[in-house]
């Protein structure tokens, strides 16, 4: 698992040459959220870039890891509109294995506890995502 920050084309064919078939990016919102969840300027970027190596110049599987919190989980349906298109840009025939998890309040989390989803927030992200699995215009990109 990868925030991408070193994730550049020569990584990428480097993990992929020594046998890494696959690899997963942590994306946490779109780029105001994903930023101030990871707090690096430049991060969103650099992941998306990775992203877009990923998909157009190895055959490695992508995973993105999506961690909700109060101010992101608005953030998850767009999230999965840009990764449905650029794997649709990409030619590529798999799917994205798209992981979920729950904010764990551990280490940094533990001091942000604000940071949270409230149940009506999770409620809803629970439900954008039942929506997602059966909506014919982004069944077939993901492993949710």
């Amino acid at each position: 698992m990868s925030n991408g920050l070193l994730a550049n084309s020569n990584t990428l064919h480097e993990l992929e040459r020594a046998g890494l078939n696959g690899i997963q990016f942590s994306l946490d919102g779109l780029r105001d959220s994903h930023e101030h969840m990871r707090g690096l300027s430049g991060l969103y970027d650099r992941v998306l870039d990775a992203i877009d190596i990923t998909l157009n110049e190895t055959s490695l599987h992508l995973s993105i890891a999506f961690c909700p919190t109060s101010f992101n989980v608005d953030d998850f349906k767009p999230v999965c509109t840009m990764l449905r298109d650029k794997l649709k840009s990409s030619g590529r025939t798999d799917r994205i294995d798209l992981r979920v998890q729950p904010l764990m309040l551990l280490g940094r989390a533990r001091r942000n506890r604000t940071i949270r989803p409230s149940n009506n927030q999770y409620r809803r992200l629970v439900n954008t995502i039942n929506d997602l699995r059966y909506d014919p215009d982004y069944r077939g990109y993901f492993m949710l």
